[in-house]
């Protein structure tokens, strides 16, 4: 069973001089992530792709480190995931390594960025009691920075022994893969309006919140009419409309021959449009 509850500084000072409190950082969020652990040295610090076929993508590697005050008060709040458990720093990452894989309803594999805390305080409480077991395996919690306190979402003991390396790859269910697609949806919105705001600053002041927001949402979906998809071609897209109005497509010769010229993959498409963005 799952449970949650808050705990302040002062208990994660007190788990962490106990030697029961670790974090997991990625570089992909905190940019100084293999700098500071390399820093830490193996004793402290271990990448997750370590001695996995992933490894050579070193620069992407999550790191799992045994946290100290030092750290603590170096890590980026919001981008970090602590982990509280009675292991060794190995024992916790080969632990972790498990999961890095994953089967998708499909059974096609996919890379499970679990370590990300969006993901993770989204995937914590999708889990069924068999999951939980066995994705906590020897962790007693995991924790998350929430203003100043730490929201903490802990497993109770059963006193089971539970197999949780069987070989089998990790599987995440229809609900759960649905759940992440929203969720990665959330975040390319709000990627692309802070870049809108940046890049267009005039047109999105004038537009107001509500309807830019608008205008972005439409967008997409429009975008996706021309099968754009990814989310680099949808940027280019997004990027057109605020150059040249919502309705450019219809209204800007080369953009409609460009759009519905059905010898032209979506690729091929977004490459032609880029070249009418102005910088």
């Amino acid at each position: 069973m799952l449970s949650q509850r808050i705990i302040s500084e002062q208990q994660l000072k007190q788990l962490t001089a106990a030697g029961y409190a670790f974090a997991i950082l990625d570089p992909c969020m905190v940019s100084e992530t293999i700098k500071k652990a390399e820093e830490a040295g193996q004793e402290r610090a271990v990448s997750l792709f370590n001695q996995t076929p992933l490894e050579e993508y070193f620069t992407l590697a999550p790191y799992v480190f045994r946290a100290d005050e030092a750290l603590l008060e170096w890590i980026p709040k919001q981008n970090s995931v602590l982990v509280f458990a009675k292991v060794s720093l190995q024992e916790l990452a080969a632990h972790l390594q498990f999961f890095l894989m994953a089967a998708l309803p499909d059974r096609r594999r996919w890379y499970f960025r679990f370590y990300d805390p969006r993901i993770l305080k989204a995937y914590l409480p999708s889990c069924d009691l068999s999951e939980l077991s066995r994705f906590y395996g020897p962790i007693r919690a995991f924790g998350f920075h929430q203003e100043e306190n730490i929201h903490v979402f802990e497993r109770e003991a059963t006193g089971e022994t539970v197999s949780v390396h069987d070989g089998q790859l990790w599987t995440i269910r229809p609900e759960q893969y649905n759940l992440f697609a929203q969720l990665a949806t959330v975040d390319f919105l709000d990627r692309m309006a802070r870049h809108l705001a940046q890049k267009f600053s005039s047109a999105v002041k004038e537009l107001g919140p509500e309807r830019t927001r608008q205008w972005v949402h439409s967008g997409i979906d429009r975008a996706r009419a021309y099968n754009l998809t990814s989310e680099q071609q949808i940027g280019v897209y997004l990027d057109l409309i605020f150059t040249f109005g919502f309705d450019f497509d219809q209204r800007q010769p080369w953009a409609v021959l460009i759009l519905n010229d059905p010898e032209l993959n979506a690729e091929t498409k977004a490459l032609r449009l880029q070249g009418f963005i102005v910088e």
